[in-house]
Parts: structure tokens; C-alpha cells; sequence
């Protein structure tokens, strides 16, 4: 792989003490309440269509900044092509569609990881903002969410985090 540096978007760093990601502190914080979550990613409500100049922006933001994190480390060299099976016909389309959409040049297989990283950080952050996790967190809800990031990056290819 190429020796270029990976762009700030795709950088993975320690914390103070070098264990852990710390975009898992800082992205927490800015969560959506629990009267938003629903808003932007709750289901859709019989009859009633959103308009898409407010919600489209706020509701594949965070879809947009994992597909530019994976588009800068595949450009970059940072991550490749994973050596999973091709989508079919129908999924390799949909995909096409999403890299368009994003202006993404990340290949089908790799994106495909990547809906599935948006997925599960989307249900770890529904669990926390419902309270699913109980009423401790499970004691340390933060460890839990950083320990969530680092399992999807290195699912996704990313580097680990060197101290």
C-alpha cells in the first residue's frame, strides 16, 4: 500500500493514553436528544411526507462523513478492497446509487462494510439515547461506545491506534 499519509477524516488517534480512539468521548457529546433521534431517524409516519430541504441535510450527515472517513482511507491506501463476496445486481446497484449521491468513489465491497459499520453505530447510539443499556450505561457507557468505534475500524480496515 501506497505510503501517503491518510487525510484527518481517516486518521484514528489515542487518547491521552494511547488505549483507545477519542472520537468516541467527542462524538457522544454531540448525540441528538432523545426528541430529535427520532426525528431525523425514527420511522416514517403514515400520510406525512418531510420536507427533504430540512431533513436531508441533518439526517445523512453522519452517513456522509463515514463514506468520505472511507473514501479518503481507500484513496489514500490506508484501507483496500476487502476479499468478501461481490454484491449481487440489485445491492451492486443501490450502491452505485449511494456512491453517486455522496460523490464516493469507495468500492462496492468496501461500502458495503460500510452501511453496515452506519448501521451498527446507529444502534448503539439508539440503545444509549433510549435507554436500552439501563440505567448505568452498563456503567461506562463511553468505554463501551469507544470500544464500538474500534471494533468497526478494524472491521473496516482502518490502522490501529499506535500510542
Amino acid at each position: 500500500m501506497p505510503s501517503t499519509p491518510p487525510s484527518p477524516r481517516c486518521r484514528r488517534t489515542p487518547t491521552a493514553s494511547g488505549s483507545s480512539p477519542s472520537a468516541g468521548r467527542s462524538a457522544r457529546g454531540r448525540w441528538p436528544s432523545r426528541r430529535r433521534t427520532p426525528l431525523l431517524y425514527g420511522g416514517p409516519v403514515p400520510g406525512y411526507a418531510a420536507p427533504g430541504e430540512q431533513t436531508t441535510g441533518p439526517g445523512t450527515r453522519v452517513a456522509r462523513a463515514m463514506v468520505g472517513i472511507l473514501a479518503d482511507a481507500h484513496a489514500a491506501g490506508v484501507v483496500a478492497d476487502p476479499d468478501d463476496p461481490a454484491p449481487g445486481q440489485a445491492l451492486a446497484a443501490g450502491l452505485a446509487d449511494v456512491r453517486a449521491q455522496l460523490d464516493a468513489a469507495v468500492p462496492d465491497r468496501l461500502l458495503v462494510r460500510g452501511v453496515l459499520a452506519f448501521t451498527s453505530v446507529f444502534g448503539i447510539v439508539s440503545f444509549e439515547v433510549f435507554g436500552q443499556f439501563g440505567p448505568d450505561g452498563l456503567g461506562d457507557a463511553e468505554e463501551l461506545f469507544e470500544r464500538h468505534l474500534a471494533s468497526l475500524a478494524d472491521q473496516l480496515g482502518l490502522p490501529p491506534i499506535r500510542p
